[in-house]
């Protein structure tokens, strides 16, 4: 008996368009429904997907998500944490440093917002949430050494990787 569905979001439970389509939002309601899990997962933050909770009225006591890659369980009704794993600022040096060699942009994120790194080339990630997560623009060294943070990207135009030369 199939008791829960864990569902990847791009390229699997999204339509090209970044949306459930109305088959899918309909069979996972009813499957909800009837006492089966639906747990949705990405690599994004938790309030980047948040309409697509409240699409799947994902808000029962039992619900959760699995956000940052894994690096966040989140209880949904409440939106508590019941695991979190981050990395300290230090351990994304050598990533900055990478970016700086190649002309790359960078944003680094904490659990509850993006900070576009402004000591580097400007960054196209944040023009993909329209609003939807808090965007702070800072010089890398003025990250705060004390947070944790939940992943990094580097977001610009492919030509950016076709272009490169690595020594």
């Amino acid at each position: 008996m199939i008791k829960m569905i864990a569902l990847d979001l791009d390229n699997t439970l999204l339509t090209s368009e970044k949306t459930i389509s109305k088959v899918n939002e309909a069979v996972l309601k009813k499957l909800h429904n009837n006492g089966i899990k639906v747990v949705l997962c990405t690599g994004r933050p938790i309030n980047a997907i948040w309409h697509l909770i409240e699409q799947l009225n994902l808000l029962q006591p039992d619900d959760y998500t699995i956000t940052f890659n894994g690096a966040l369980v989140v209880h949904n009704q409440d939106k508590g944490e019941l695991a979190k794993s981050g990395v300290a600022k230090t351990q994304w040096q050598p990533l900055h440093d990478f970016a700086a060699t190649v002309g790359a942009p960078l944003d680094i994120l904490n659990f509850d917002q993006v900070y576009g790194i402004t000591d580097l080339k400007p960054s196209l990630y944040e023009a993909q949430f329209h609003g939807q997560l808090k965007f702070d623009h800072m010089p890398f060294g003025e990250l705060d050494a004390q947070q944790q943070y939940s992943k990094a990207v580097i977001c610009d135009k492919p030509e950016l990787w076709t272009n490169m030369k690595l020594n």
